[in-house]
This record gives structure tokens, sequence and C-alpha cells, in this order.
């Protein structure tokens, strides 16, 4: 997720997107940049940020327990989790 970037979020159909976008915390995108992008087709979107990580990466899974690494992506799942419950769409 980290590596996504602006030429990424060109590729998406804005008819898929809803009106908020929550984009990897790590993504390289700055957020004005993706919400113009995002919002070209005249709809205006609100892009934010969800957890940095929901996965545990090689480097940051070295020293862990599996105990850790579940735990550890637990928390991030359950951050993304919030985010969508406080920023949805409401229907």
């Amino acid at each position: 997720a980290c590596l996504i970037t602006l030429d990424d979020l060109r590729e998406l159909d804005p008819a898929d997107l809803e009106e908020t976008v929550i984009l990897p915390g790590r993504c390289f995108v700055h957020d004005r940049q993706a919400s113009e992008l995002l919002s070209a087709d005249g709809r205006i979107r609100t892009v934010l940020r969800g957890p940095d990580m929901l996965t545990a990466d090689a480097e940051t899974s070295m020293g862990m327990t599996k105990n850790e690494v579940l735990q550890m992506e637990m928390e991030g799942f359950s951050a993304l989790i919030h985010c969508i419950n406080q920023n949805g769409r409401r229907r």
C-alpha cells in the first residue's frame, strides 16, 4: 500500500468510487492531489487516510512472534473498520 502513487489512482474508474475514499496511510500521494484527481468527474470526494499497515511486512515481523503479528494485524483492521464506520455513507 505504501507504493501506491497518483498514477495508480488515475487507473480507477470514478463511477466505482463513493463520496469518501480511504487511502492507505502510507501511500505515496498528497491528499489534495488525490482529492482533485478523484473528483475530476465533478463529484466532490473526500480523501481520508486509513491505517498505515494492515499486515506486518517482513522487516516489521522479523522479531515478532506469531501472536504479535496477529495482534498487529487485528489492530490495523480494527482501525480501518473504525475509519469506515466513522466516515462511511449512511444508508
